[in-house]
């Protein structure tokens, strides 16, 4: 909008005025489209930052004209605050600070009680460092606004920021006459601790706090100024002081109990439980149906009041508890917890279990569940306790229960743990060794469990019986035939004792058993490629190369119709086992060096008869999936991969030419067509033209044998061929 439009619409609203016969509607619209439009022009105006002013006379001109507008908006709107402050802004920002104080005045003669009108006034009044002027500013808000918090903080706030500390208190005393305000009493209470008066905090609190608002967090209030920075007995005056004011006031008995449980609390701390305790015996004497009172002691006994006293009742609630229900076994565990962990009678605790044991706790269900669980480990938790504390005899009799009242009357499951422990104990504390092989021999007779039959070997091995542990591994295998883990613990047995022969006899049980039966197989398909893979392992740690390598050829017979990986790893381990000239060369070191004692080792690399032996292993495996073109070509793959290892690219682009021709081919079936893959080996194709070879072969022979010349001249032709070869 250009100056021309506004002048226009100025003459229309002094027409509007001017008109006696103009409707009064027509007049509001009018108005109402003058102060927008005006509006408008004064923010794009506002936004034109960049003027060219050549001389002083624009200068004035364009001053002239921003304070027409601002004038004329003013006319329409005289309450407009923010229009207030923009129009004296301006005026300070063209360093006529005169003006901008007359646009204030004028502001605040419209409406003296505009908050954000005195605040930017006053600090327009700071940025210019008329000190005084503000306080004078700062005297006449609060003068006529003195319920307005805001000018008060900002007046000490001012004062303070200039170091003017008792101005500012002179200040807050001023404030504190007219408010009540318990937020503006907070305010001066921090002034004066912030500048470490703390007598007149002292004066405050009794001159405010304690007279006129007397309840009790503004005694609370007073004590927390007295601890931090008083002394022991000050803070104890004011709690006494707080007490006999508040009972004085028959109205404010929780009021009371808020600071009798505060001054308790803090008497705790200080050591004097017995000034607290009694403290809460006057209170409730005095005052015995106050439910906060009651409800403030009950929270004091249980922190310092007479635990012992406390506990125990606890554990008679937990007593009659499980006498009602005694199959509760959390509250068991709970409940011997806390004789364990809080009685200084140690027989409390052993009589909680004599009551286990007493009453009938055993869970009612006939399977394994969780209750029963429950039930075992509370007990394995009496045996264990028993053993450290109350001697041989009493945990003697509490497994002698267990086993022959617990366990031996369970039909469908049993908790091999316990025959354990048992054992260990009696070999332990009883040194009765044969009571012990009893106890687990009658586990496994009647509860034959994988983990008991191990615990036992384990235990005939630390006593160096060994011929027992084979025993026991003979039942363990002959119970679980099929589980591979406990041959293999039979075998690392044997292997630990050095007797290989008895290794050897069990990798070929094993194999016999895994391979025997076609139930078996169908159960134990990958068993039986495990349990070839440790013999395999094994024997190459004794450096039986060559019944290992007899091992990869039965296992690829067994199982490398089907596994393509069984192949790939015979021909790397060909690659790392030591051939029969590298075995020569070994043995007779052995036996130069054996007397010496000597550790040098001999390192063998890897030779080209090596990595030959290896491809013959892939030879094998190409011929043994030539019926299965998907698994040769990953033998093949697998080959390539092997030659990019060890061999050289002569032998690595012969592999790849042997890579097969992949093609699509569309097969009508049942009149639907489905694409087909292909794979043309070009192997293939030499073996047919061998065979063609063969044949051509055998038809000049036969006509050699017809032909007698012909055949005297084929002899002498291999005659030269052998000749020249020699």
């Amino acid at each position: 909008m250009n100056n021309s439009e506004i002048n226009n619409i100025s003459n229309l609203a002094t027409d509007s005025n001017a008109g006696d016969g103009v409707d009064s509607e027509m007049k509001l619209i009018r108005d109402a489209y003058i102060q927008k439009e005006l509006k408008q022009n004064v923010s794009k105006n506002k936004r034109k930052l960049h003027i060219d002013i050549l001389d002083l006379e624009e200068l004035k001109y364009f001053q002239n004209l921003k304070r027409r507008e601002f004038e004329e908006y003013l006319k329409r709107n005289r309450l407009d605050g923010p229009q207030w402050i923009r129009y004296a802004d301006y005026e300070v920002e063209q360093r006529d600070i005169q003006r901008a104080r007359s646009i204030f005045e004028r502001a605040l003669r419209v409406n003296n009680a505009n908050i954000p009108l005195w605040i930017h006034y006053i600090d327009v009044e700071l940025k210019n460092k008329s000190i005084n002027h503000a306080r004078n500013l700062l005297d006449r808000a609060t003068t006529l606004l003195p319920q307005v918090s805001k000018l008060w903080y900002k007046y000490v706030y001012v004062e303070e920021a200039l170091g003017q500390i008792e101005l500012a208190r002179e200040v807050f005393r001023k404030w504190m006459e007219v408010t009540s305000n318990e937020t503006d009493w907070d305010s001066y209470v921090e002034f004066e601790i912030r500048h470490q008066n703390y007598d007149n905090v002292r004066k405050l609190f009794s001159n405010h706090y304690l007279k006129k608002h007397s309840n009790a967090e503004s005694w609370l209030k007073c004590v927390n100024f007295e601890q931090n920075y008083s002394s022991v007995s000050n803070v104890r005056n004011v709690y006494s002081l707080a007490v006999d004011t508040l009972a004085n006031n028959g109205n404010q008995i929780n009021a009371l109990a808020k600071v009798v449980s505060h001054f308790a609390n803090w008497e705790c701390e200080q050591g004097e439980m017995e000034r607290a305790s009694k403290l809460y015996e006057i209170c409730l004497k005095q005052w015995p149906n106050n439910a906060l009172l009651k409800n403030f002691y009950a929270i004091f006994a249980k922190q310092f009041g007479d635990k012992e006293f406390i506990l125990d009742k606890r554990a008679a609630q937990y007593r009659e508890q499980l006498l009602n229900n005694p199959t509760l076994y959390t509250v068991w565990w709970i409940y011997f917890d806390l004789l364990e962990n809080t009685s200084t009678n140690t027989d409390n605790l052993k009589e909680a279990f004599e009551l286990f044991e007493g009453i009938s706790s055993t869970p009612n269900s006939l399977e394994k569940t969780d209750e029963w669980k429950q039930y075992i480990w509370i007990w394995i938790r009496i045996l264990t306790t028993s053993e450290l504390k109350y001697g041989v005899r009493h945990t003697t009799s509490k497994y002698e229960y267990l086993v022959n009242q617990v366990l031996k009357k369970i039909q469908k499951f049993t908790f091999g743990k316990i025959w354990v422990m048992y054992a260990k104990y009696l070999i332990r504390n009883l040194g009765d060794v044969k009571k012990a092989r009893k106890t687990l021999g009658y586990a496994l007779g009647r509860y034959p469990k994988k983990s008991i039959f191990h615990k036992y070997i384990k235990l005939e091995c630390d006593l160096k019986e060994f011929d027992r542990a084979r025993k026991l591994y003979e039942k363990l295998i002959e119970f679980e035939p099929l589980n591979l883990q406990s041959w293999l613990d039979y075998v690392k047995l044997e292997d630990t004792l050095g007797d290989i022969e008895r290794c050897h006899g069990i990798f070929n049980a094993g194999l016999k058993v895994f391979i025997s039966t076609d139930e078996e197989k169908k159960r134990d398909e990958k068993l039986l490629p495990k349990w070839y893979n440790e013999y395999i392992k094994f024997e190459t740690e004794q450096s039986e190369y060559t019944e290992a390598r007899k091992l990869w050829n039965d296992f690829c017979n067994k199982v490398g119709d089907t596994e393509t990986q069984i192949w790939v790893n015979w021909a790397y381990w060909e690659c790392s086992a030591p051939t029969d000239s590298q075995l020569e060369v070994l043995d007779k070191y052995s036996d130069e060096n054996e007397d010496s004692e000597s550790e040098d080792m001999i390192n063998f690399d890897i030779t080209q008869e090596n990595i030959e032996n290896g491809r013959k292993v892939l030879e094998k495996a190409l011929v043994n999936f030539r019926g299965d073109p998907i698994k040769r070509l990953a033998i093949l793959k697998k080959y390539v991969i092997f030659e990019k290892t060890y061999g050289t690219n002569e032998h690595l682009k012969h592999i790849q030419s042997r890579l097969p021709i992949i093609k699509h081919v569309l097969l009508k079936k049942n009149g639907i067509e489905k694409d087909s893959i292909q794979y043309q080996f070009p192997d293939d194709a030499n073996l047919s033209n061998g065979k063609k070879d063969e044949e051509n072969q055998e038809s000049e022979e036969n006509l050699a044998s017809s032909n007698p010349m012909l055949k005297l001249l084929t002899k002498a032709k291999e005659w030269k061929e052998q000749q020249y070869q020699g």
